[in-house]
């Protein structure tokens, strides 16, 4: 069972040591993936932040400027740096696609470490998978669900964008009920999607032993108690 490690194992989150501690155990590892204004691309969960009472956008500073305005300053990776970090054939990543300039220069970076292979791109817009496509044939797609009309999307899309996955949120399970929730779930299998799960606000410790068999891999926010109940 593949679990992926949700920002990495460990504080700080969102960070080379975090990400690195994941592989390490064995987790893959789950990132947001933001566009500076002189174009590197950096993990980052939110695109905006305050600093010495200003807001700052990600994309309205270059790289050295981000690094030196943020609260956590050079604590934030490059996406650059975590391909280095990971880069063997059984790290594998998840990298979640806020910025849609981001998608040209994150595909060039993929290809050059050699990592389209082991890299899920996932994201909420179905503009961002479409731009992913063009680009590449081979990239492995993921859609997330964050709206409940999603749930009408993704079989579109899955025929459109030829997708590898559904990132499907277990809060769904207090929206809809179990039954319904699995009963969606399947539907998505029997289509050719693989699932995996990850939680906005929902226990996944709770929910995920109710739902063996029902997904591929976890994006989990606690990896290791995960790892430790999934195992049982």
């Amino acid at each position: 069972m593949l679990i992926i490690a949700h920002r990495g194992v460990g504080e700080p989150r969102n960070t080379l040591d975090a990400f690195r501690r994941a592989i390490e155990l064995g987790f893959g590892v789950e990132f947001d993936v933001w566009m500076t204004g002189d174009g590197r691309l950096v993990v980052l969960h939110d695109p905006q932040f305050t600093s010495g009472g200003r807001a700052h956008r990600v994309g309205d500073l270059t790289l050295s400027e981000l690094w030196a305005l943020h609260p956590l300053g050079r604590l934030i990776p490059t996406v650059e740096e975590i391909l280095r970090m990971s880069n063997g054939p059984e790290a594998i990543l998840n990298a979640d696609v806020k910025d849609p300039e981001a998608v040209p220069r994150l595909l060039e970076l993929a290809s050059e470490f050699d990592a389209l292979d082991r890299v899920i791109f996932s994201s909420t817009d179905p503009g961002v998978l479409s731009d992913i496509r063009r680009l590449s044939e081979r990239a492995r797609l993921a859609f997330s669900i964050v709206r409940e009309r999603d749930i009408a999307t993704f079989p579109w899309l899955k025929a459109r964008l030829r997708l590898y996955s559904l990132h499907v949120p277990l809060d769904g399970v207090d929206r809809v009920g179990m039954p319904v929730f699995k009963l969606l779930v399947r539907w998505a299998r029997l289509i050719g999607l693989r699932i995996g799960f990850w939680s906005y606000e929902a226990d996944e410790l709770s929910y995920l032993p109710r739902l063996m068999g029902y997904f591929d891999y976890v994006i989990a926010d606690d990896p290791v108690r995960v790892r430790e109940l999934i195992g049982r």
